[in-house]
């Protein structure tokens, strides 16, 4: 429940920001990140762990989600994937 609350409020920060602005995000999240394969394609086979948690599976749909808002600014050099 509580970081249900967490990332949506971290999403509604990050859309709030000026397109413009450059977006640093630091923290410890206390994810661990697998290797499934839907994950496969943007973070590689790399993983330590075989199984991600719940806070992984959160961070990564919250940059996904970014990235994919973001899209437009690619195409115009102002971002790089």
């Amino acid at each position: 429940m509580i970081q249900r609350k967490f990332y949506e409020e971290l999403e509604q920060v990050f859309y709030n920001f000026p397109k413009y602005c450059k977006n640093f995000l630091l923290g410890d999240f206390n994810h661990i990140l697998g290797r499934e394969n839907i994950l496969k394609p943007k973070i590689g086979n790399e993983s330590l762990h075989q199984d991600s948690n719940d806070n992984g599976v959160r961070i990564v749909n919250f940059l996904l989600l970014l990235l994919t808002a973001l899209q437009p600014l690619v195409g115009f050099g102002l971002l790089y994937e």
